[in-house]
C-alpha cells in the first residue's frame, strides 16, 4: 500500500540521517547486533540504560522516530542508536 511505502521511505531517510549523526556514532557498539539475540538485546539495554523490552519495541516500531522517543519518554538519540545498532529498516 502507499502508506507502507511511505513508512518504509521515512525509515530509510531516518536511518541514513542517524548513521551520519556524531552523537549516535559515539554510542554505537563496534559489532552489528540482532534483536533476535538475547545477549545483544541485554548488552544494548545496559549500555543505553533502558530495558530489554524497550530495545525490542523500539527496534520493531516503525514511523517517526521522534514520536517513538516521546511515546517511551526517552531521548531521540537513544531511538536512533537502537535502530542503527539493531539494523532496523
Amino acid at each position: 500500500s502507499i502508506e507502507d511505502r511511505l513508512v518504509k521511505a521515512m525509515e530509510r531517510v531516518q536511518m541514513l540521517e542517524a548513521k551520519r549523526d556524531v552523537a549516535v556514532l559515539k554510542q554505537m557498539p563496534k559489532e552489528k547486533l540482532s534483536v533476535n539475540n538475547e545477549d545483544d538485546v541485554s548488552f544494548l539495554a545496559m549500555k543505553l540504560g533502558i530495558t530489554k523490552q524497550d530495545v525490542r519495541v523500539i527496534s520493531n516500531t516503525k514511523g517517526d522516530w521522534d514520536r517513538i522517543a516521546k511515546a517511551y519518554r526517552i531521548k531521540p538519540s537513544l531511538v536512533k542508536v537502537v535502530k542503527v545498532a539493531m539494523g532496523a529498516e
